[in-house]
């Protein structure tokens, strides 16, 4: 009986990752700290990060993998193998409605990672409205 209820219990936790993944696929936007930014991601679980100063016009892109850990709260995302950084980035995210998230700002260790949303830390991102043609190329 114990070994049911453990399983049925790992099935819970993997249904509630997943559910948090497919949330989590597709573009979004927002800005922060003079920034704006454009954050996808995708089903193969890869991700891009792109920066855009407002006040000089340079870019930063950043491509990495991508890990949500929902049953812990608040939940962690971790981006690794991330091109152009020689570590990975780690933060914390919750979807205040379907098409809005917000994300505290990304630490290059687990151990400094946000543990709570502070609005000095805060990044809010709104899903961009795409047709269905352009979705079906995210993933």
């Amino acid at each position: 009986m114990k070994t049911y209820i453990f399983f049925f219990s790992l099935f819970f936790i993997s249904c509630d990752d997943l559910q948090y993944y497919e949330k989590i696929y597709g573009i979004w936007h927002g800005n922060f700290n003079d920034e704006s930014l454009e954050f996808r991601f995708k089903k193969n679980n890869t991700c891009v990060l792109k920066f855009l100063d407002l006040n000089t016009g340079k870019v930063k892109i950043f491509k990495g993998n991508f890990e949500i850990q929902s049953s812990k709260n608040p939940v962690p995302l971790s981006i690794r193998n991330i091109n152009n950084l020689d570590h990975p980035l780690y933060t914390i995210i919750e979807f205040e409605e379907i098409n809005i998230i917000k994300l505290a700002i990304f630490s290059p260790r687990w151990r400094l990672r946000p543990i709570s949303f502070e609005s000095d830390n805060l990044m809010r991102l709104e899903r961009a409205n795409l047709n269905l043609s352009h979705y079906e190329k995210i993933r």
